[in-house]
């Protein structure tokens, strides 16, 4: 009598364990969507939209799920644990989640920059978009909107299933640069009226018609990331609430390094400050700066303005090449453009690597430097004299111009004869964690580079 009361208490004691297991690691199948929104939890945040199932309505996820990483223009399917925590703090979740399988991931037409390769023009031939034009869209929850080539446009949409259809279509009025474009445009939006479908392959987007036929390819714009990129402001908020362009022959920057710190010019001093970024939340902190004086109308205030915009931004966005920093109430704090990490930094030549993999160090390497601007000039040091010199960049490749100098008579052991040579013979180049490689200048050498003042 006695063991099997015993017997019976172990087994109540296992069936109890396993329910509170059970309770504990809750394991759930949850539907992502492909873009984070503002929202509010114990601060300004950007939540997840999560589903149970496939054809149900998103909600807000507060929550962070251990061991996933949520990447922008992506629907996923998941399989998540979710952990019960006892007695968790008033503004913390009460549960733990983490990943334990992405069951699927796929591109979507929302959280993407869709870029245009191709279009079928008023012929109905497909073409290829004409060379130095961006075509773009993009889709929100219920409205498209992106640029023609010349002019800013906008619309209502609704997709379902693969079906879509795009409605009236808005666009800015700017007359473009050529006859060539403004048709290109034309033809652009006129298909855009009339999709009836799209498809999803390899990262690009197709537009149908009503017969399946193609009409508009697109490409993702893939966004830049925060991290090593040269960010050059182009607008920002003054301090009264207004939002104005940065003036006119002053160059603001920033640039972001993956061990938490944010530096660059502020348009007459060089400045710098730690920083945190995770999930489109940024924290910015006390910024450190120079103290020189400027002379020119607006520029000390645009200064001042800018680094007290830096310290209240709270979110970051990025789209295509262009960096949003907003406060907790939303509004923009700072915009800037992404240039080629080459831009905004003093590079100082630092040693020299023959065909053969050798390095030779360049004594007094603060004597050999080049600065990047974005007009495609490069101001240049070479010893005792100083110059500029003009490039081009395309992708991966860069060409120079002749060096224009001073012809001041520098020491014997100067090299700068020799550095103008290498920067003349110069074909590629590339950013390699902070430093920067030219190459190959004469007979197969590479000249290596790092930044003069790392702030």
């Amino acid at each position: 009598m006695f063991s099997r009361i015993i017997s019976g208490l172990m087994i109540l004691l296992l069936a109890g364990s396993a329910a509170a297991l059970a309770q504990e690691a809750d394991v759930k199948t949850l539907f992502v969507g492909p873009v984070r929104v503002d929202c509010e939890g114990a601060a300004p945040q950007q939540c997840l939209l999560v589903k149970e199932v496939a054809d149900g309505e998103y909600q807000l996820f507060y929550d962070v799920i251990e061991g996933f990483d949520h990447e922008a223009g992506f629907e996923y399917e998941l399989r998540v644990e979710a952990e019960a925590v006892e007695n968790p703090p008033a503004d913390a979740s009460d549960r733990v989640w983490r990943l334990v399988e992405v069951v699927s991931k796929r591109r979507a037409l929302q959280g993407n920059i869709w870029q245009l390769v191709s279009y079928r023009d008023a012929n109905g031939a497909m073409v290829d978009v004409l060379p130095d034009t961006e075509i773009t869209l993009e889709f929100g929850s219920d409205e498209v909107g992106g640029s023609g080539g010349c002019n800013a446009y906008g619309g209502g949409y609704t997709a379902d299933g693969l079906s879509l259809e795009i409605g009236e279509i808005v666009a800015t009025l700017i007359f473009c640069a050529s006859e060539e474009r403004m048709e290109q445009e034309a033809a652009y939006l006129a298909a855009l009226n009339s999709a009836a479908s799209y498809r999803i392959a390899d990262n690009q987007l197709e537009l149908l018609d009503s017969a399946d036929e193609v009409l508009l390819v697109f490409d993702v714009l893939e966004p830049a990331p925060l991290v090593g990129v040269w960010w050059i402001m182009t607008a920002y908020n003054n301090g009264s609430g207004e939002v104005v362009s940065t003036l006119a022959g002053t160059e603001v920057s920033a640039r972001f390094d993956a061990e938490g710190r944010v530096g660059g010019s502020a348009g007459c001093n060089s400045y710098g400050a730690e920083y945190t970024a995770d999930y489109g939340r940024i924290t910015i902190g006390q910024v450190v700066s120079t103290r020189m004086a400027c002379d020119g109308a607006g520029i000390m205030e645009q200064e001042q303005a800018y680094l007290a915009a830096l310290e209240g931004a709270v979110t970051y966005t990025i789209r295509g090449d262009v960096l949003e920093l907003r406060n907790s109430d939303g509004l923009l704090m700072v915009r800037f453009r992404g240039q080629p990490g080459l831009v905004g930094v003093t590079w100082q030549w630092e040693s020299l690597r023959d065909a053969n993999g050798e390095v030779t160090a360049v004594p007094h390497p603060e004597q050999y430097t080049l600065t990047f601007h974005t007009d495609g000039l490069v101001t240049v040091l070479a010893d005792c004299n100083r110059g500029s010199i003009l490039y081009t960049v395309d992708g991966d490749r860069i060409h120079f111009g002749a060096v224009a100098l001073t012809r001041a008579m520098c020491p014997p052991e100067s090299l700068s004869t020799i550095f103008v040579a290498h920067l003349e013979a110069v074909e590629s180049f590339e950013l390699v964690g902070s430093g920067l490689l030219l190459m190959p200048g004469t007979e197969g050498q590479t000249l290596i580079f790092a930044p003069a003042d790392d702030t």
